[in-house]
């Protein structure tokens, strides 16, 4: 009898992403983002490690949380297993321990030197990848509400020299598109029994599928005014 093959990562993070709530969700691609750090890292996936490492890049969830829910030591088992593999058929293998002149400046280093330079080439790769997150986060930022360059080159600079940030204006909403949106939030879930407000945050399909997703339902709450831009 043939033993069924165990879920991939991605296969058990869009299970779990397509049947939770958005809490959860966010809380497993915090996760997914810290296991890719230590990926690139070339570190070991331990609950421990993501949980430190979930920490130091996006303020949680601990490792204790993580301890607490099995859907979130699945998935890690399951990264885990991967890296593994990779290891073993020679992708992103570690260095052997016998090659001391190719990972570190000199031979015969003790073992506690060895540890803080491996530690801190991790933290470097981190670094790297919360620096890469950061850049399209901003990315993402100023797609939405991009800067007015001319503005900007045509003031006058500060007295430190500093340059004035200018954003675009935000565009003109008319009042039907205004009430399009009005009923579309305030309406929709009262017309529509299969779509319900989860958490006053987000709309979702009573059989859990996103209809708008907390980012979503968020932009047009702004857009009506109800909160910041």
């Amino acid at each position: 009898m043939r033993m069924q093959a165990e879920p991939t990562a991605d296969a058990l993070f869009t299970s779990f992403r397509d049947e939770a709530g958005a809490k959860f969700v966010q809380a497993l691609e915090k996760i997914k983002g810290a296991c890719d750090a230590i990926v690139v890292a070339n570190g070991t996936l331990t609950y421990s490690q993501v949980g430190k490492v979930a920490v130091e890049l996006y303020g949680g969830p601990k490792a204790q949380s993580i301890l607490n829910n099995a859907k979130h030591k699945a998935y890690i088992d399951a990264r885990k297993r991967e890296q593994t593999s990779a290891w073993r058929s020679g992708k992103g293998e570690p260095v052997s321990k016998g090659s001391d002149t190719i990972r570190y400046p000199a031979e015969g280093l003790d073992y506690k030197t060895r540890r803080y330079i491996d530690d801190l080439r991790q933290r470097n790769s981190l670094l790297e990848a919360a620096m890469r997150e950061l850049k399209q986060q901003v990315l993402q930022a100023t797609e939405r509400r991009p800067l007015d360059l001319s503005a900007m080159l045509a003031a006058q600079p500060s007295l430190e020299g500093s340059v004035t940030v200018v954003k675009t204006e935000i565009p003109v909403i008319t009042e039907d598109a205004r009430e399009a949106i009005r009923i579309l939030i305030e309406e929709l879930p009262k017309r529509l029994p299969e779509i319900e407000l989860y958490q006053s945050k987000a709309f979702r399909l009573r059989t859990g599928e996103w209809l708008l997703a907390p980012a979503q339902y968020a932009a047009l709450k702004t857009l009506l005014g109800y909160g910041p831009c």
